[in-house]
This record gives structure tokens, C-alpha cells and sequence, in this order.
């Protein structure tokens, strides 16, 4: 799997020198049309086949949010917190709305709060579908605001987690608030 972080880590960088670009890094990505942040929900915690995407600009415009027709079972924990069998139902599929995520994060960099678990997801789905990815594939398109936040933090090897949402969309914005706080620095 890729790995997927930001700022890259340099060698001859202080923690100083690593926050500060991380808080430039953070005020470039909120610049309108730079980035878009996505956030996802799938069948089981931490993997599985995705059943909810949204995507929002730092904005907090709203440029996707919908349901998506796993088409496999649902892990009961999931099941039980958020979703259910029935809501996912009529809701389309990844190939469906594949063709408007490209649209939405065409020339943009794509912030995740886990962007490793994000980019995996996304081109999971992409392949299961048999589609191409296209930009999406490109790992330098996509940040981690984890790994942001834990640069600004000091502890770039630790990962603080987001803090538990409902849903992809509570997750974008709770993703967009941290890279807010950075930026604010």
C-alpha cells in the first residue's frame, strides 16, 4: 500500500522548520479550488467496501454526499452504529458516481483525514468496479491531515485519531476544522 504523507519529511528540518511548512501547507490548501476534503464510511471500521463518500471545499460547500450500494453485507458492528441494509439499498454505486468524484477533484489536491485508508478505499472500489481511477491513482494528489496534525503537534510519528462522526460528512467537516486550526497558526 502507499503511503501517503505531508509535509515530506526532510532530514535537516527542525521541528520548528516542520511545523511552520505544515501550517503553509495548511493556508495553501484552503485557498478556493486548491483542495477538496473527502470522507468516507465503509462496510467494516477501517476497511471494507465503501457505503457513504462526501466531499466538501474548504468552503464548507458541499460537492458530493451520498450512500453507496456496497452490494456485500454489512459488518453487524457497522450496521448497528450507523447504517442499515435498507438505506443502502437504492443508493448507486461506486461506478456510478466515479465519473463526478473525478469531476470534483479534477486539478485539485484531495485532503482525507486518513488519507492512506482514503486513497485505499477509493481505489479499491475503482478497480472492484473495473474502472480506471484516473487522477485519482496519483498518490501525490492526495494529503493527510493526520499526518498534518501531528507535524503541527510536534509528533509527527503519532497519530492523533478524529475525534468518533456519524457520518462522511460529519467527517469532512471535522477534518476541515483541524486544517482550519493549523492554518490559523
Amino acid at each position: 500500500m502507499t503511503t501517503l504523507v505531508y509535509p515530506p519529511p526532510h532530514e535537516n528540518m527542525t521541528a520548528g522548520e516542520h511545523r511552520q511548512a505544515t501550517v503553509r501547507w495548511a493556508r495553501r490548501a484552503l485557498r478556493p479550488d486548491a483542495t477538496v476534503i473527502i470522507g468516507l464510511e465503509t462496510t467494516a471500521p477501517g476497511s471494507g467496501s465503501l457505503i457513504e463518500i462526501a466531499v466538501i471545499e474548504a468552503d464548507r460547500t458541499i460537492r458530493l454526499n451520498t450512500l453507496v450500494n456496497p452490494r456485500t453485507p454489512m459488518n453487524p458492528v457497522t450496521r448497528r452504529q450507523h447504517f442499515t441494509d435498507d438505506m443502502l439499498t437504492g443508493a448507486p454505486t461506486f461506478g456510478q458516481i466515479l465519473r463526478e468524484l473525478l469531476t470534483i477533484t479534477d486539478g485539485r489536491s484531495i485532503a482525507a483525514y486518513n488519507s492512506g485508508s482514503a486513497f485505499a478505499t477509493v481505489i479499491g472500489e475503482s478497480h472492484r468496479a473495473g474502472l480506471d481511477p484516473e487522477h485519482l491513482e496519483d498518490p501525490a494528489a492526495w494529503r493527510s491531515i493526520a499526518q498534518a496534525r501531528s507535524n503541527w503537534l510536534g509528533h509527527p510519528e503519532h497519530y492523533f485519531p478524529l475525534p468518533s462522526t456519524p457520518r462522511a460528512l460529519d467527517q469532512c467537516h471535522a477534518a476541515l476544522s483541524i486544517l482550519r486550526d493549523i492554518a490559523a497558526d
